[in-house]
């Protein structure tokens, strides 16, 4: 697979159980409410979303370092990719009236670091919200299946649908070539 294929990739799976995924949310405690500016085909939105976030960076310890390599261990498969250091990532909270508008991951740390792909983990049943369906390319629908995890190339357009009721968690993992390393099948 080449570089530009996986910016354009998507998969899903459900990699964890119910068990699993209540043990994760142990340590998502405390998130910031968090508003981003997005741009998509040079559009400026001030407050491309609403929702709290939690950096998790420092997380990759004893009692967690069993799903961050979970997740590292999958996607370096699918995509033949080998990783340098854990993923960095947050924790993200979803309450009603909370969204993420239609953007793109493709943008880059103050190191000109461009992401090459996200994974998103579901942590909530999907009967304890409303809404708050992620739409890829306006028009797949993932699973909101608990434990369903989404990986999806940095140029693939997606959003977060406005939570009409309940609260809808997960976690969010970024990779980039600081973290990564793009064995020379993709190259």
């Amino acid at each position: 697979m080449e570089l530009r294929d996986i910016q354009k990739f998507y998969k899903e799976e459900v990699l964890f159980t119910k068990e699993e995924c209540d043990e994760i949310l142990k340590y998502c405690t405390n998130p910031k409410q968090t508003n981003w500016t997005v741009q998509l085909d040079n559009e400026f939105n001030e407050v491309g979303c609403s929702l709290q976030s939690q950096d998790l960076g420092g997380f990759y310890f004893e009692h967690t370092k069993w799903f961050f390599d979970r997740v590292m261990d999958w996607s370096s498969k699918m995509l033949d990719v080998e990783y340098l250091e854990e993923i960095q990532g947050s924790f993200r909270k979803y309450k009603e009236g909370d969204y993420f508008i239609k953007h793109k991951d493709n943008v880059s740390d103050g190191d000109g670091n461009h992401r090459f792909f996200t994974i998103s983990i579901q942590l909530s049943e999907e009967d304890s919200y409303k809404g708050g369906d992620v739409i890829a390319n306006n028009t797949i629908k993932f699973s909101k299946k608990i434990g369903n995890t989404i990986l999806w190339g940095s140029d693939v357009i997606h959003e977060i649908k406005e939570i009409k009721s309940g609260e809808r968690n997960s976690i969010v993992f970024f990779t980039d070539k600081s973290n990564l390393k793009v064995k020379k099948s993709l190259v």
